[in-house]
């Protein structure tokens, strides 16, 4: 049995919540968070910048900076406290961390290959199939550590 790094063990568990994330039916909005919790709080841009100590004027320039992805955090964050709301800031893999882990350790090991192969080949220690070589070697890679970016 194999036994797993401590980091292995870390990418593990981040996919599994990760997972949780990526399953959560996000609401498509072309308005941004901000104002798509304001309108169904049926609270108008006066309101909010009241709550936020702003103007009309610059609500309305933040949540069109929103849906531009020029907002600053910390104005999200203000305006989210301002919305009785938590802001939620994530990176979410398109793919589990392990996939791309080991199609990183793929790409190393396909490099590396040609001069694996030349090296077995001097020692004579070629196997007659070499058709896993590759998986081997990435898996050789993976538990030596030396996946790098």
């Amino acid at each position: 049995m194999k036994k797993q790094s401590i980091r292995e063990k870390n990418r593990v568990l981040l996919d599994e919540n990760l997972e949780k994330v990526r399953a959560i039916n996000w609401p498509a909005t072309n308005s941004g968070w901000v104002k798509t919790i304001r309108t169904s709080l049926k609270m108008t841009e006066s309101d909010l910048a009241q709550r936020m100590g702003l103007n009309q004027t610059t609500v309305n320039s933040l949540e069109k900076s929103e849906v531009a992805g020029s907002i600053q955090l910390s104005t999200l964050k203000r305006a989210a406290e301002a919305l009785n709301c938590e802001l939620v800031y994530a990176l979410v893999p398109r793919q589990k961390l392990q996939k791309t882990y080991y199609q990183r350790a793929l790409e190393i090991a396909h490099t590396e290959l040609p001069m694996v192969i030349q090296t077995m080949k001097l020692e004579n220690q070629l196997p007659e199939s070499s058709s896993n070589l590759e998986e081997w070697l990435a898996q050789q890679i993976i538990e030596a550590d030396r996946v790098h970016w």
